[in-house]
């Protein structure tokens, strides 16, 4: 009944938008600055139900909003659950009728990708998918010949920009955990087998996105998204690092989105709308879309950002760190960086050391809380110096920084983990 019902509500998103909003007051203050903006569109957007937002503003639909299109007027998409058929008809009569410059697609091959192999015919697959989105006429299915359908491509020099999510196979197993030659489980294997056809394995859905990275790097205006490290790193409780319009924030799944994929109209379809929006301004900045001014992002309300309260290093060197007495920590230039902690947590600290070892992060533990508070912030260490010391990123100095205000009066403590 569940899934009757947001498959209701999709198709109602198809042909209406049903969180319709007025355009930002940048759209309407300065018609110059409005021009602007919506001649970077046409703007379409095609994908699965992330996209479409179910319950929430679709992230495409605000990202159009800031460049000052709305749905009919420089705006289109189309969402799908199980109709993949229908998004490429739509993207063929797009493309040929309408001309869009930017193409939305973040997770517009999520449903068609599912239960794959890394083997010949994926690859095949991949490459029809992506000449297909981007247009490229190297490859047969798009005819850019002087009578084929795509003849504009080559005349027009016609190249649309676009954004395309690389998967996110939640739903794939470890299938190095099935052991085919226990015999005396033979009930077993055949219910692994079969949930290994339906599902995928996670090996080939890591080779597949290798291989999309590699197919997007010979595509000039394809730009592959990493949707499944951002999904991943949040899947594994880790928050994900807002920092847009000077404003540091920390967002975990269930503030992002309420089933933990799709988001929340505010903040999480905000946030995602911005990413894309600094991906897009990326592009004009080193000159790879037209245009000089850089699309405005959507702003997040305060009530979203709360203060950091301590940090937390997420251990993924490759020798691992061990517990120390005086931790150490460098630049990646070599200079040795200080932490200090608040004066609050002094005796604490003389007495347990500045900094905690538990084994796995798990933010509501009273072992971690206790040393951090609620609202850490969290950074992955990836390397050790030769004399030990934890090397320290500038970003990630920077980002230390900031989060304590300068002043560390908020900092509480330091733990050092992993995660599961």
């Amino acid at each position: 009944m569940k899934m009757l019902f947001a498959l209701a509500l999709l198709l109602l998103t198809e042909s209406n938008d049903v969180f319709a909003q007025d355009l930002p007051a940048h759209c309407k203050n300065d018609s110059d600055y409005r021009d602007e903006l919506q001649a970077k569109g046409p703007v379409i957007a095609v994908g699965a139900s992330v996209s479409s937002g179910l319950w929430a503003k679709p992230f495409p639909t605000l990202v159009a909003y800031q460049m000052c299109l709305q749905r009919g007027n420089g705006y289109s998409s189309r969402y799908s659950v199980l109709f993949f058929g229908a998004k490429l008809s739509f993207l063929k009569k797009m493309y040929i009728e309408q001309r869009p410059k930017i193409v939305i697609a973040l997770d517009h091959l999520h449903h068609s990708s599912k239960s794959k192999k890394f083997d010949e015919v994926t690859r095949a697959y991949i490459d029809r998918e992506f000449a297909r989105i981007s247009l490229d006429c190297r490859h047969a299915i798009v005819d850019c010949s002087e009578t084929g359908e795509f003849h504009f491509v080559q005349q027009e020099n016609y190249r649309p920009i676009v954004l395309l999510g690389d998967i996110y196979a939640s739903y794939a197993r470890d299938c190095s955990s099935v052991d085919p030659d226990q015999s005396n489980r033979r009930h077993d294997r055949i219910r692994n087998s079969i949930a290994t056809r339906e599902r995928g394995c996670i090996e080939d859905y890591k080779k597949i996105n290798l291989y999309m990275r590699q197919k997007a790097n010979e595509i000039p205006n394809l730009y592959l998204f990493p949707v499944n490290k951002f999904f991943q790193h949040l899947h594994r409780g880790l928050p994900f690092l807002y920092d847009h319009n000077d404003k540091l924030g920390s967002f975990y799944t269930e503030e992002l989105f309420w089933d933990g994929f799709h988001p929340w109209s505010e903040p999480g379809s905000q946030i995602m709308a911005n990413i894309v929006l600094a991906k897009l301004n990326e592009l004009i900045l080193t000159g790879s879309m037209p245009g000089t001014v850089p699309i405005p992002y959507i702003p997040i309300a305060d009530r979203f950002y709360v203060p950091f309260t301590g940090i937390i290093l997420i251990d993924d060197t490759h020798d691992g760190i061990s517990p120390e007495e005086e931790r150490r920590f460098a630049s990646e230039h070599g200079e040795e960086f200080m932490f200090a902690f608040a004066e609050k947590t002094e005796s604490f600290r003389i007495e347990n050391g500045d900094w905690g070892y538990p084994e796995f992060f798990e933010r509501e533990t009273s072992p971690i809380k206790t040393r951090v508070g609620d609202n850490p912030l969290v950074l992955t260490i990836t390397q050790q110096s030769n004399n030990g010391h934890i090397v320290l990123s500038d970003k990630q100095i920077s980002l230390i920084k900031r989060a304590s205000g300068n002043s560390w009066s908020r900092l509480l403590g330091g733990v050092i983990t992993k995660t599961k």
